[in-house]
């Protein structure tokens, strides 16, 4: 299989999962990393191994019995392409995934913030954490997060099991492609910063280190920026100009926050293209080097784009709801997730002139309003997630448990029966 160097990142099967390695494998347990206790990894070294041919997984590629590559896809980066867009239901469900540990993490901080007591007026008991004003603010806009989360990613979902159920092939839905990656990594990004800011709101206590290793990984991740290379060239439809955006809705009004995040997707869509154009064809770059160039652009851009469709998809679902009581409370936290994304740019819309001063103080004001008046509506929230009892062990939530206090304490850095089967490896101790 010498011919195989080169061509293509090659898939295989071989039959590891046992404690007897075979000849010429080496496995290494790397044990625990600092910040990583709950990724379970190691390394794997190959030396002389021969793989059968018939382990090769031949979707994209084959090796024919005279040891020649064969692929039905000629060109390599198109054949590399078709494997990426095979990952798109696994990178939705990283998204799931993350989106559950920030529910999990939310519900127990803001159980115990609605049961924990701490300061209030002389002469009077104490007011619960959740009247804190800087609770609420750290709190409810993670709480709409995972709500608007929950949505796009439902979306997202229904248009992967249309095109499976169709029998197209993911390489070609290039849309649907951008928004899921865009989504693994929004939503991993903000569950680590949800679950930091839950722990930090309980006193530390709320999130293990397991539950954060889980993501901390993925918070480097950047979206996949090429997947959004021919979506970002494509010109969207006129920007409207901050004159009329401001004057022809409040900012307390859901159509002026999603006009805000459509304004900014497309001010960066067209800023890329221009940037791109002007060092490809006027400065004579390379496509490399000028697209490395504006990589902070295309991280800008891609996390508009995503911003701009999850608080659509919020707003649709906001609109289809048959209860009128939910409808009601579902729009405020819509209002509070669009508002979110809006404050945190602040700076950025200044500058383009979409907002004044003063409106962007109106934005930050009424960010405080809307956390202070869906605080109550929590519990109810985050009883709708369903989460078992059984699952949360958190005696800080107010869930009783048989289980003695110190029983939740870290166990000791000591074999567990399933690594005293494999302790015969080499360890690696390795603080990565």
């Amino acid at each position: 299989m010498e011919d195989l160097k080169g061509p293509t990142v090659s898939s295989f099967l071989s039959g590891m999962k046992t404690e007897v390695l075979y000849p010429g494998v080496t496995a290494i347990d790397m044990m625990y990393k600092e910040g990583l206790h709950g990724v379970d990894n190691g390394i794997l070294i190959f030396d002389k191994v021969r793989i059968p041919r018939e382990n090769l997984l031949d979707k994209f590629g084959s090796v024919a019995p005279d040891g020649q590559y064969h692929s039905p896809i000629r060109n390599k980066s198109a054949r590399f392409n078709a494997m990426l867009a095979a990952l798109t239901p696994s990178r939705l469900a990283v998204a799931f995934q993350a989106m559950g540990a920030m529910k999990l993490g939310l519900t127990i901080a803001i159980r115990y913030s609605h049961s924990r007591r701490q300061f209030g007026p002389k002469t009077k008991e104490e007011v619960k954490i959740i009247e804190h004003q800087t609770q609420t603010l750290r709190l409810m806009p993670h709480l709409a997060t995972a709500l608007a989360l929950t949505f796009v990613s439902r979306y997202a979902g229904a248009l992967l099991d249309e095109d499976v159920f169709q029998g197209k092939e993911l390489v070609n839905s290039r849309s649907l492609q951008a928004l899921v990656a865009g989504l693994k990594a929004y939503s991993t990004w903000e569950n680590i910063r949800c679950l930091q800011d839950c722990r930090e709101c309980t006193g530390g206590m709320v999130v293990g280190r397991e539950l954060l290793a889980q993501y901390t990984k993925q918070y480097e991740e950047k979206p996949l920026f090429g997947l959004l290379q021919n979506w970002a060239e494509s010109v969207g439809d006129k920007l409207r100009t901050s004159f009329l955006a401001f004057n022809m809705d409040t900012v307390d009004d859901l159509a002026f926050l999603l006009k805000a995040v459509k304004f900014r997707e497309r001010v960066l869509q067209r800023g890329l293209v221009a940037r791109i154009y002007y060092k490809v064809k006027t400065k004579k770059e390379d496509f490399f080097h000028a697209w490395n160039s504006c990589l902070h652009h295309v991280a800008s851009l891609s996390l508009a784009h995503t911003h701009r469709v999850t608080l659509e998809q919020f707003s649709l679902a906001v609109k289809s709801c048959p209860d009128q009581e939910d409808q009601t409370l579902l729009m405020k936290f819509c209002l509070l997730y669009g508002t979110k994304l809006v404050f945190q740019e602040r700076a950025w819309y200044l500058e383009h002139k979409y907002l004044t001063p003063m409106a962007s103080t109106r934005i930050r004001n009424q960010l405080l309003d809307l956390c202070d008046s869906v605080k109550d509506d929590a519990r109810r929230v985050i009883s709708t997630f369903n989460i078992s009892h059984t699952y949360l062990h958190a005696p800080i939530a107010g869930i009783s448990n048989p289980r003695a206090a110190w029983a939740f304490y870290p166990a000791p850095l000591q074999p567990r029966p399933r690594e005293e089967a494999r302790s015969r490896r080499p360890k690696l101790g390795a603080k990565l």
